[in-house]
């Protein structure tokens, strides 16, 4: 028995070495990006799943050993502190004159139209009758969406040489689709930088072809966990991670 007892000591040491020595890895991909990035959506998942589990056993063996259901108060913690505080907080960013902010400044869509086409009368004057006006809406569905919209906008620009983005009165779209009318509209602003009217394609699937999950789900299956009861901003949740990813 002190054989078996003393084998099986060694045994739990070294599993809870690994087990620590797992939390460094799994960190980093909350707090830092291009780690989360260099370990993939996969391994981030089964690595926080592992860590989650190892946790929960930590908190079952308290309530063993205390006779207190733990798991049953963090719930009706989680309810209690949802009355209270808001742990979803949207990042914003401050106007830069310390004023109103653009989406508050912007024009009524009757003046907006007046600007549009004042902007464009040479061209609808010498359009004999005729100019096309285009409302792009785009639907969401995930990557899936924000690629199929973005091809589908660039490829139209380039095979007309610049002049699709002419007659483009607004962009609309949800989810996936907003990420590609976004993606469209950042190449649009970068061929004109450059002064050129091609390469919308490349453009964006370069920049669709990032990773923007993994650093996504390090925080779902992490701090978002716990945020309920820390609604404190110094660790943003899923939807901070999305939008930093994009930005990067």
């Amino acid at each position: 028995w002190d054989r078996i007892l003393a084998e099986q000591v060694g045994i739990f040491r070294w599993f809870n070495l690994i087990a620590v020595a797992s939390l460094l890895p799994y960190f980093l991909s909350v707090f830092i990006l291009s780690f989360s990035r260099l370990l993939s959506p996969l391994p981030i998942t089964l690595l926080a799943l592992g860590v989650l589990v190892g946790f929960a056993n930590i908190v079952s063996l308290f309530s063993i050993k205390t006779r207190i259901n733990f798991h049953f108060l963090y719930v009706f913690a989680v309810l209690v502190f949802g009355f209270i505080a808001e742990p979803h907080h949207v990042r914003t960013v401050e106007p830069p004159d310390g004023g109103v902010n653009a989406y508050g400044r912007r024009p009524g869509l009757n003046a907006y139209f007046r600007q549009w086409t004042e902007r464009r009368k040479a061209e609808i004057e010498g359009a004999d009758g005729f100019y096309p006006v285009f409302l792009v809406i785009a639907d969401g569905g995930a990557s899936r969406s924000g690629y199929w919209t973005a091809s589908v906008l660039a490829r139209i620009e380039d095979s007309t040489r610049g002049r699709f983005s002419r007659h483009i009165f607004c962009l609309s779209g949800a989810s996936g689709g907003s990420v590609g009318n976004a993606a469209f509209h950042a190449s649009l602003r970068m061929a004109a930088r450059e002064g050129s009217t091609g390469g919308h394609g490349d453009r964006c699937r370069a920049w669709l072809s990032n990773d923007f999950l993994s650093h996504t789900l390090a925080r779902l299956l992490g701090p978002d966990l716990f945020k309920p009861l820390f609604p404190f901003d110094f660790i943003y949740d899923r939807a901070a991670a999305l939008e930093e990813s994009l930005e990067e």
